[in-house]
């Protein structure tokens, strides 16, 4: 009877050993996944350009080649022609022909700027990621931009001194469109390891763009003139009121990541973000840039 009762201990023994082999390796394993230094939140400060599509540039060029007149706001666009009329505004074209001794002004067919961009534009913002290891995680990241559209258009000057050569007296002037935007997207994160310091790193997912209008001006004698006003009737000149609107999308983006102690890291991204960029009732889908340096914690 002892003999048999040890031969029954003795197999359980040698089938118990895999089992406990194989717990011992997953708590090994979950110990170490536990212990991995890279997992988990960080949050980071982001700084670099913007480099908007110069498709929407040419919304500020002042042809008014959009239908604003729907807008809740009640907002009228005016084109430079109608702005320095006085059929229109009677008061600001005494104020513009006294102010250069001449007795009229004509806007000629080839005065609106054609090829209007956008400056490029800082942006500063935030970058949100959690880690599943080093390599891997998802990343929520946001900046804002202050964008301005810049670009000449002529005119010519009516019963003012005429040149030495009788030609028409033209004179250009500048026009500035500018506006803000929020772009947020939301990615997951790939990396592949390209030494013990660093990273390269893939980012790919959906994205939001807000993009409000601030103003649309033409400037000479000392002083600006908005396009875009807050009511149709120009007898009732009013600031137009801002708004925000919003376009989906979606981003890709590729990174160097130099990894610090302490969890710091440091990147340098490029990026792409489809979007559709949403003014009033104007709307174009187009390809927007980005150089971003982000510091972690």
């Amino acid at each position: 009877m002892k003999k048999e009762c040890w031969l029954i201990l003795l197999l359980l023994a040698v089938l118990w050993s895999p089992v406990a082999a194989q717990d011992d390796e997953e708590l090994l394993l979950e110990e170490e996944e536990e212990e991995d230094p890279w997992r988990g939140w960080s949050i980071g400060l982001n700084f670099g350009g913007y480099f908007a599509s110069k498709k929407t540039g040419g919304f500020y060029n002042g042809l008014c080649g959009v239908d604003a007149l729907n807008d809740p706001n009640d907002v009228r666009c005016y084109t430079i022609e109608e702005r320095l009329s006085p059929d229109f505004f009677l008061r600001d074209w005494q104020d513009i022909t006294n102010y250069y001794q001449i007795l009229g002004i004509s806007v000629p067919n080839d005065s609106y700027p054609m090829m209007m961009r956008y400056n490029p534009g800082l942006a500063v913002g935030v970058n949100i990621v959690y880690r599943f290891n080093r390599y891997n995680g998802i990343v929520f990241n946001s900046n804002f931009s202050a964008l301005k559209a810049v670009d000449q258009f002529s005119l010519i000057f009516l019963g003012g001194p005429l040149p030495e050569n009788q030609q028409n007296d033209v004179r250009l002037f500048q026009i500035i469109g500018r506006e803000d935007r929020v772009s947020m997207n939301l990615g997951y994160r790939m990396g592949i390891e390209s030494g013990e310091p660093a990273n390269w790193y893939l980012q790919l997912g959906p994205a939001a763009l807000f993009t409000t209008m601030r103003s649309n001006e033409i400037f000479l004698a000392d002083r600006s003139y908005q396009l875009f006003l807050g009511a149709a009737n120009p007898n009732q000149i009013l600031q137009m009121q801002t708004r925000t609107d919003e376009g989906l999308g979606g981003y890709a983006a590729v990174g160097y990541e130099f990894f610090l102690k302490d969890k710091y890291t440091f990147d340098i991204s490029v990026g792409m973000q489809n979007d559709n960029v949403t003014l009033l009732s104007y709307r174009e889908r187009v390809w927007n840039k980005w150089l971003q340096l982000t510091f972690t914690i």
